[in-house]
């Protein structure tokens, strides 16, 4: 994964796009702002797809 390097902190210069954690665990995948706000009021982990949205993915990530 290419990186910058500004101050201090280094940055990926691309979206992380997964879909399990290291240890093998599925992260959630929501469909809808609601539940994107649910999981992340809960403290809980998510992530989302802009799989249907080619300009959203190019924007955003897609995995």
């Amino acid at each position: 994964m290419k990186s910058v390097k500004i101050g201090n902190q280094e940055w990926s210069t691309n979206n992380l796009c997964v879909t399990h954690f290291r240890n093998g665990d599925t992260i959630q995948e929501v469909k809808n702002y609601d539940d994107w706000m649910n999981a992340y009021n809960s403290n809980n982990p998510a992530r989302m797809s802009y799989r249907k949205s080619k300009k959203k993915g190019e924007t955003y990530g897609e995995y």
